[in-house]
């Protein structure tokens, strides 16, 4: 693992695995963060540091901030970066790491590995033989909407008073109206996501729920109405994808207008208690 000669150079750190797993089963040489170099692994004890060597002239503190404004750099990167972590994942029992966790020299990294070893090789224990899953339901709104109107004799009684107005009332109680369906149908919504969840949380080993994003991010007509990541047991993971398989044909059969998105596995991002919250947000 060579830098260019002379160039001070930097140690990026991708995950933590244990040592015995990478002992048994050696990574083939893979080309590091910089195409000269591949990747190493670091042996402290029972933790093993997958790591590479990349130039200060890039990774330094102050470099770093200004390159992860530059996307075509960041994008390059950090697809580097999860690959790795996937390929590691599929091999290894993984504790990811942020994006640009870089240490001065090995030592600096061995002292770390050292002062938190405890809480490493526990949390090995806890990851090992499970993986990561995010799911994502996507809600047609405008459904929900004329469900809870032809539900309700009510609204449409209320809606049918409101026609009877003076035009100018009209229009301000008719977009009262809408607010109050549409709060309902998001009501609904909701109600459908949390059942569903519900029952994802009783075959997961931890759950945590994401933000939602945006149509401009997902470019599908239909509104993210639920985001959310499932750490589940490996051996599990035919039985997990089934059941969201049948969960989406009941909601067709129905006429939910709900369709859920499925996406892994993933190595443990959320669940590793080592990975920044913006690292795992960008998994999805």
């Amino acid at each position: 693992m060579e830098t260019n000669a002379g160039a001070p150079a930097l140690v990026y750190v991708y995950a933590f695995v244990p040592t015995a797993e990478y002992q048994e089963a050696p990574m083939e040489p893979v080309e590091g963060m910089e195409p000269d170099n591949s990747i190493d692994f670091f042996v402290q004890e029972e933790i093993t540091a997958v790591i590479c060597q990349v130039p200060e002239s890039e990774f330094s503190e102050e470099q770093l901030q200004k390159n992860v404004e530059n996307m075509k750099w960041l994008q390059n990167k950090a697809f580097h970066h999860h690959t790795i972590m996937n390929q590691l994942h599929d091999r290894y029992t993984t504790i990811p790491l942020t994006f640009g966790t870089i240490f001065e020299q090995r030592s600096s990294l061995a002292a770390m590995m050292e002062d938190y070893k405890e809480s490493i090789i526990s949390k090995f224990s806890t990851l090992a033989g499970k993986e990561e899953w995010n799911v994502k339901v996507y809600a047609d709104q405008q459904l929900f909407i004329e469900a809870v109107v032809q539900d309700s004799e009510e609204i449409r009684e209320k809606e049918a008073e409101i026609e009877a107005l003076p035009a100018g009332r009209r229009f301000f109680e008719k977009k009262k109206m809408n607010q109050f369906v549409e709060g309902k149908a998001d009501d609904h919504i909701e109600q459908h996501c949390t059942s569903f969840h519900e029952e994802l949380k009783a075959k997961s080993e931890g759950t945590e729920i994401k933000k939602n994003w945006e149509r401009k991010v997902t470019d599908r007509e239909k509104d993210m109405a639920w985001n959310a990541v499932y750490l589940i047991e490996s051996k599990d993971r035919e039985a997990f994808i089934q059941f969201i398989e049948d969960r989406q044909g009941q909601e067709e059969a129905a006429g939910t207008g709900l369709d859920l998105e499925c996406t892994g596995p993933w190595p443990s991002f959320h669940f590793s208690g080592l990975t920044s919250r913006s690292e795992a947000n960008a998994q999805g």
